[in-house]
């Protein structure tokens, strides 16, 4: 009975409905070849993922390409998922995931880490893919009751690997922690330091700007440090490796950004809430609409930035000076150098349209730069 209650007050707190907790159980994937499956609703799997391609090339079909499959489970299922996609390499020429299909995933669970859909090649060259021909949407309650920290980052490219996201993406949740840390980054690149000089990690988000790129309503709360960044990159490698694209993640639907929180209760421990953060030699560009607002951090030692460019990230946004696109952004940017082996890190920001505007201030140090672009009637206010 007292489990039953809790549940039903995660449902009621965190979105989680129980029209959306599945009980079928879906037969993993991890042979090669091309497998053709129907739309269905799933809780869990027989195996702790539902689709892994290691070091295989899988082309996985729902109903020709058109069809819907779910996973919907509260709690760590008996046969859990770990992983509802993933593909890892260790040869340099497999490890290969074609979805073809649309994929919704509702899931409340307690996890000291999490990432359900992962791409990360081990082998040291340019290796494992996961491209999802088809929408993805995640609504994903990463909740720690006892003692410990959470973390869950929601699509993950790592060590060299690309995420290849052809259709609209939607990423939601919470990641709470009682007693320790808590952080979620819904899309998060790390070319790691098992990769070559020539090797980059990428994410491509979209097919074109009829896709939409939605990241909400995340809300992260720990009783120690709290972090919610809604698309992010770390090269950091301890200067190993001297490559200054070491990641890409390239937008190229229309990306909307909107509330994230990040709370602390400690006084001692610091909240940090952005919205995308280039951290270390990369890229992150956004070559379609972007909207970013209600971006926000409560604590004694809170943080929030609509943007952060850190030691040799570098953001985009408009790079090609498109009179179309529409760029709104709400929140506070900056620019900052803090470490002595990575500099120039810098934000440019191109509003080329009266629909354009950019409220907030900058800040940047030593060779760090922010740069506002504005023309045809674009706005910036503070």
């Amino acid at each position: 009975m007292k489990r039953y209650a809790l549940m039903v007050v995660f449902f009621m707190l965190f979105g989680l409905r129980e029209g959306n907790v599945f009980a079928n159980q879906f037969t993993s994937i991890d042979t090669e070849g091309t497998h053709a499956i129907q739309s269905d609703e799933y809780g869990s799997a027989s195996s702790y993922f539902a689709v892994m391609s290691s070091t295989k090339d899988i082309t996985v079909n729902v109903d020709g390409g058109a069809g819907i499959l779910k996973f919907g489970n509260a709690g760590i299922p008996v046969t859990g998922i770990g992983y509802y996609l993933n593909a890892d390499d260790d040869t340099g020429a497999k490890g290969h995931l074609n979805f073809n299909g649309n994929l919704e995933v509702y899931a409340l669970r307690a996890s000291s880490f999490w990432t359900p859909f992962q791409v990360n090649n081990n082998s040291g060259t340019q290796g494992a893919s996961i491209t999802v021909n088809g929408a993805i949407k995640a609504e994903l309650n990463n909740i720690q009751q006892s003692s410990g920290s959470v973390q869950t980052l929601m699509i993950t490219a790592m060590d060299g690997g690309h995420f290849i996201a052809n259709g609209n993406i939607d990423l939601s949740g919470s990641a709470i922690s009682q007693n320790g840390n808590a952080s979620n980054y819904a899309i998060f690149v790390d070319p790691n330091v098992n990769v070559g000089t020539s090797i980059t990690t990428k994410a491509d988000l979209g097919n074109d700007m009829n896709d939409i790129i939605n990241i909400h309503n995340i809300t992260v709360k720990a009783a120690k440090t709290a972090e919610n960044i809604g698309i992010t990159g770390y090269g950091y490698d301890k200067g190993i490796i001297a490559n200054p694209d070491k990641y890409f993640i390239n937008v190229h639907g229309k990306a909307s950004i909107d509330n994230l929180l990040a709370e602390t209760s400690s006084s001692a421990d610091s909240a940090l809430s952005v919205a995308v953060y280039a951290q270390y030699e990369g890229q992150i560009n956004f070559f379609s609409d972007l909207k970013i607002n209600n971006i926000a951090a409560t604590g004694v030692n809170a943080e929030a930035y609509a943007i952060y460019a850190s030691d040799s990230g570098i953001i985009n946004v408009n790079p090609n000076n498109d009179q179309n696109e529409i760029i709104q952004i709400e929140g506070n940017i900056i620019a900052i150098d803090d470490d002595g082996s990575y500099i120039d890190a810098a934000v440019n920001v191109n509003l080329t349209n009266a629909d354009s505007y950019f409220l907030g201030e900058t800040a940047s140090n030593g060779t760090a730069s922010v740069n506002i672009n504005l023309s045809n009637g674009a706005q910036w206010r503070t």
